[in-house]
């Protein structure tokens, strides 16, 4: 069951996650082909990595941002994925995630 406070509450978040949206695809834009680890696009955008990592998700399962092979290095020197937008996506260069795991296999 879906309370009407859940979904006035959500109704009252689609501005600030729209304009989210934009800003993490104006950050990735700037990057081009290169990407933009989330740590980076937190940065750029000075907003919290909860934020960024949840509206990241949604743009990927709508196809406007996709993940890469490139790896950057997180501030605490972890691998991590590096995100482009799909307009800047190419195969050869960025490669499938699966595909690379299963070449490196």
């Amino acid at each position: 069951m879906i309370r009407s406070t859940s979904i006035a509450a959500w109704h009252s978040f689609v501005p600030f996650s729209a304009a989210l949206d934009r800003q993490i695809c104006e950050a990735l834009e700037r990057a081009g082909s290169a990407g933009l680890i989330c740590q980076e696009i937190e940065t750029a955008i000075s907003r919290e990595h909860q934020a960024v990592s949840g509206n990241l998700r949604h743009l990927v399962e709508r196809e406007v941002v996709r993940p890469t092979r490139l790896r950057g290095r997180t501030r605490s020197d972890r691998s991590a994925i590096k995100w482009v937008l799909a307009e800047f996506y190419d195969e050869p260069t960025h490669g499938e995630i699966v595909r690379s795991l299963v070449l490196a296999a």
